[in-house]
């Protein structure tokens, strides 16, 4: 009896043992972030060509930014970017280099001491019929080479989604703020920040006829 409560007992506590040493196996070392760019000749951001076209009468290119810094999230960022450019090019519909249906982008981008955005407007043109306009915003933290939701970028301005939206009905412009903020929190918004460091955001306004674009900057 006694020998079977000892091999019990030493069982016990080879288990134990283990199961430490799987808590302790589990623990991933922490990476340090250093920001590095990609190519030391070029800004933080640049844009890459791809395709062109005749739009309109016109010359249209299509390019796709690139985030020069180096990090595994701007990397997967990087390549979304221009897979949107080379998909949207596959889709349209082009003859004799001149394009009759697609969807057209246009970007603008911004760079502080502490953030990268990059925000692209984008709409589809089918035989001369233009669609609504959509956004999508980037923003990548300089600190940390994260890219940053919408969330994490309200706390990093001491904004709870109560206070942002408070905050929104006092610089709303708008005759009806009520439906304006209805309509923000029905459909979304887009946060970047701007060349001098200030949060922006970026909602679609819907009416009886149509869909305008709204920009606010908050102070």
């Amino acid at each position: 009896m006694k020998k079977v409560l000892i091999i019990a007992f030493s069982l016990l506590l080879l288990v134990g043992c283990n199961k430490k040493e799987d808590v302790v196996e589990k623990k991933e070392p922490v990476v340090k972030f250093t920001l590095e760019k990609i190519d030391n000749d070029k800004d933080y951001v640049y844009f890459s060509n791809y395709k062109e076209v005749v739009f309109k009468d016109d010359r249209y290119l299509y390019k796709y930014p690139v985030v020069n810094i180096k990090g595994n999230d701007i990397e997967n960022l990087n390549l979304e970017l221009k897979n949107f450019v080379i998909n949207s090019f596959k889709d349209a519909e082009i003859y004799e280099n001149k394009l009759s249906s697609g969807i057209i982008i246009d970007y603008k981008e911004y760079v502080t001491d502490e953030y990268v955005s990059i925000v692209m407007d984008y709409y589809t043109y089918i035989d001369g019929i233009v669609g609504d306009l959509s956004t999508n915003a980037y923003v990548v933290s300089l600190n940390n080479g994260k890219i940053l939701s919408n969330e994490k970028l309200l706390k990093l301005y001491n904004y709870t989604e109560d206070s942002f939206y408070k905050k929104l009905e006092q610089i709303i412009d708008s005759e009806d703020i009520a439906y304006s903020i209805r309509n923000i929190k029905d459909n979304g918004y887009n946060l970047y920040v701007n060349d001098k460091n200030k949060l922006c955001v970026i909602y679609y306004e819907l009416t009886d006829f149509d869909v305008i674009k709204k920009e606010l900057i908050f102070d």
